[in-house]
């Protein structure tokens, strides 16, 4: 197990699409970003996934910016650093990123991402075992963020 997160892709609402979604599937944005459908049957969805995986844009499952942020053991150990430094510098990352190496389905919001960007300014590596995944972590967190307010979607895990 790991800790992925994620941004997905604007292609749908700016119709930018390779091929159009299978016929008679109403579809809109879930608030993570993420494209849905209500698809009533096994093979309207199996269609749809199918479409959404492989066929909908060039970014495969319609994801702009992926990156495995690290397994459960890498992820506790980058919590255990950050709340070593203490001084409350890191909220969000501590209590919305780091605080499970096996969160999913949860999202940061567009509103989080300022906050976080300040956080990861307060992140400075040492030159200790840490050092190295912490700036690891901040450069993907960084891309994370642009990829998020570029698209005006949320950072998904």
């Amino acid at each position: 197990m790991a800790l992925d997160a994620f941004v997905y892709c604007d292609c749908f609402e700016k119709d930018n699409l390779r091929s159009n979604p299978p016929r008679g599937l109403k579809l809109k944005i879930a608030p993570s970003g993420e494209v849905i459908c209500g698809a009533q049957s096994d093979p309207d969805w199996r269609a749809f996934t199918a479409w959404k995986h492989n066929k909908a844009c060039l970014h495969e499952r319609m994801i702009l910016k992926h990156h495995r942020l690290g397994t459960v053991s890498e992820i506790d150990q980058l919590r255990l650093e950050l709340e070593s430094k203490g001084n409350g510098h890191f909220p969000i990352l501590l209590r919305n990123v780091l605080y499970s190496g096996t969160h999913t389905c949860d999202w940061l919001p567009l509103t989080t991402l300022p906050k976080l960007t300040e956080e990861l300014k307060h992140l400075e590596p040492q030159a200790t075992m840490g050092g190295d995944a912490l700036r690891h972590l901040r450069i993907q967190l960084a891309e994370l963020i642009i990829a998020a307010q570029m698209v005006k979607k949320p950072i998904c895990f």
